[in-house]
Formats: C-alpha cells, structure tokens, sequence
C-alpha cells in the first residue's frame, strides 16, 4: 500500500451569474472538499497538501478566462502510534 493518495477535486462554477465570466462556487466546492476529507480521514489518511490548478474557462462564446478549473489533494496513510 502506499504511504500517499492524490486527488483530483473539480471545481463546479456557478451557473447562474450576472456577468458572463467564469465564477467558482466556493460554497459547492467547499461542501465537497469536507466531504472528501470526512471519507479519507475515515479510510486512514490525513491531508498531506491542497494545490489548485489554474485553467482556461470559456464562459461565454468569445471570452476565456484562467480560473481554478480544480485541486489536486494529496492525503498521507496515518502513522499508528
């Protein structure tokens, strides 16, 4: 087994939006981080690191913009004391 599991966590953009760009959805992305930490810290792994990584987005027709597109999330196996 090894001693670190990463993770890839797609961001989700909000939809509806006043002006045509490309908006993270902290809110969203937030719920499903603490719902992955939960799951990993109950399979033994503790977080390690959270990196984002920064995309193009192409929110409307003719605009592209750099956002987070996602997280790579890197979790460690628990020492046992």
């Amino acid at each position: 087994m090894h001693p670190y599991k990463v993770i890839y966590l797609d961001s989700t953009f909000v939809t509806k939006r006043k002006f045509q760009h490309g908006y993270l959805d902290g809110l969203t992305t937030s719920k499903e981080l603490e719902a992955l930490l939960i799951e990993q810290d109950k399979e033994g792994y503790d977080l390690f690191s959270i990196v984002p990584i920064v995309g193009n987005v192409s929110p409307a027709k003719y605009v592209i913009t750099d956002e987070t597109t996602g997280f790579l999330v890197t979790f460690k196996k628990k020492t046992e004391s």
